[in-house]
């Protein structure tokens, strides 16, 4: 006989139909949803907080009756209810593709999700160390960034991140950067499968298969598949939205002459004025060319 009182949880784990949710109290149930749930056009995801009732006499321990509003949703990966979004690049290969990182990085804070990054894989080339600095300063200029090793276990700062508070993180990047690899060594255990990058395409061999919520100190961390094509009409981009992956230049805005300045090539525009130092000027350049994308992208929109 089922039980009907009705308690709370979220989706920690979504595969084949079956959910796996953590309640209030910390623990793992397993559940499935409800009929109108299942065909709802906006399906169950990874960080769903949801309301559940007890099914003993069932073969999952849980069904999901009710779905609570999101504060947020990334569409790639769908992942709701996210307050943090930790974006693992690599400072090696592959290549950084900052069109792609801009693409990600604008979803997020358009939702109010906060940008965290982890520059990985310094122990490929010491004599790169230059670089490393360069591009950790390169970023440092808008987000908090941390240069880690998974390999060499050179973790310090996002260890002690992931004990400052309760959140709920999304670990995202281009694939084959390393993100399983640091999720394994962060969880003390082989939790998901890892493949070297491929020498020969120079192009990460994705290994997460799905999205999926994991205890680390104070945090739940989602590693999820990597993105390996730019798909801005997903996203829905606007040329306005571009400046939002540029949080440091947006701050001068306001400064601008023109109202509806695009702070590309404008006279008396507040953001270009700003660019007096190579670093900031390159981060322009960036914004520039992230902005141009999304202009001739916008025309293959469908609605």
């Amino acid at each position: 006989m089922t039980t009907e009182k009705r308690q709370t949880a979220f989706i920690a784990k979504v595969l084949n139909g079956l959910f796996t949710v953590i309640t209030v109290e910390g623990r793992e149930l397993s559940a499935t949803a409800k009929g109108n749930l299942r065909y709802h056009k906006s399906p169950l995801c990874v960080g769903d907080e949801i309301d559940y009732i007890l099914t003993p006499q069932a073969e999952t321990a849980a069904q999901i009756v009710a779905c609570r509003q999101r504060r947020n949703m990334l569409l790639r990966p769908p992942l709701a209810n996210i307050d943090e979004l930790w974006l693992v690049i690599s400072l090696f290969e592959p290549e950084i593709n900052f069109l792609q990182l801009d693409a990600v990085i604008c979803q997020a804070l358009q939702q109010q999700i906060k940008i965290r990054l982890l520059l990985s894989k310094v122990d490929l080339d010491n004599a790169e160390q230059a670089r490393s600095t360069y591009i950790s300063s390169y970023f440092n200029q808008a987000f908090k960034t941390a240069i880690i090793s998974a390999k060499m276990q050179q973790l310090d700062t996002i260890t002690a991140w992931c004990r400052e508070k309760e959140l709920k993180v999304a670990l995202s990047g281009l694939s084959g950067v390393g993100k399983s690899t640091l999720l394994n060594t962060l969880l003390g255990s082989e939790y998901m499968l890892t493949q070297s990058l491929s020498s020969k395409l120079k192009r990460g061999k994705q290994t997460t298969r799905h999205s999926q919520f994991f205890s680390c100190g104070k945090i739940w961390l989602a590693d999820t598949p990597g993105f390996s094509a730019l798909d801005i009409a997903k996203f829905r981009l606007r040329p306005a939205e571009a400046i939002l992956a540029y949080p440091d230049l947006a701050e001068f805005t306001a400064e601008c002459y023109f109202n509806n300045c695009s702070h590309t090539h404008e006279p008396k525009c507040a953001v270009i004025a700003a660019c007096q130092s190579p670093l900031i000027r390159e981060r322009w350049q960036n914004y520039c060319n992230f902005y141009n994308y999304i202009v001739s992208e916008e025309k293959k929109y469908v609605y």
